[in-house]
């Protein structure tokens, strides 16, 4: 004898199976898609691509994504090129004026990435970052690593050695996923 009840039942069984296959690689991929897992954009931002700011700061030290520190602390710093960290790094005013205009033009304020409005909002209005490393999201990212940590490091020995842990810093990747920490016994790279 038919029972139109196991029809219902098992077309409920049908569209459950069906649903639960294409849900799971959905959520096995979650994490991937934004969300903050590996392979997520989250915690990525535009390279630097700028030739000039290519050959003249990244002949020195990594050429730090311009998304990772606001306009104002762009423009602080291209001011006092004569003491940049230590250092004298002045340039002729058409290179400098050069480079400024291309950090500004895509500093944190300017940038759409996660990762840069999270850097943004974390620096009080007032504050003028002069680093990376100095901004309130950058520090409590790094909360667990102890500055003699770093500076015992002979391959990585300043927070601004983005690239020494940092395997894709260079292409404006910062993923946790692609954190690869030096030991001080692999020797200098």
């Amino acid at each position: 004898m038919y029972n139109p009840l196991y029809r219902i039942v098992a077309m409920a069984l049908l569209v459950l199976v069906v649903a639960m296959t294409t849900a799971t690689p959905l959520l096995a991929d979650k994490g991937r898609s934004g969300s903050g897992g590996k392979g997520s954009n989250r915690h990525v931002v535009a390279a630097a691509v700028d030739p000039l700011y290519l050959k003249e700061c990244g002949s020195c030290h990594m050429p730090y994504a311009p998304a990772l520190l606001p306009a104002r602390s762009w423009q602080q710093m291209m001011a006092h090129l004569d003491k940049h960290f230590g250092e004298n790094a002045e340039l002729p005013v058409a290179d400098k004026n050069s480079i400024q205009q291309y950090l500004m033009a895509n500093s944190s304020e300017q940038s759409t990435a996660p990762l840069a409005k999270k850097i943004l909002v974390s620096i009080p209005a007032a504050e003028i970052p002069a680093s990376i490393s100095t901004t309130p999201y950058f520090i409590r990212e790094h909360r667990k690593i102890t500055l003699q940590q770093v500076r015992e490091n002979p391959n990585i020995r300043s927070f601004a050695a983005c690239q020494a842990c940092h395997t894709q810093a260079n292409a404006g990747s910062f993923d946790e996923h692609e954190v690869l920490v030096p030991t001080a016994a692999q020797g200098k790279p």
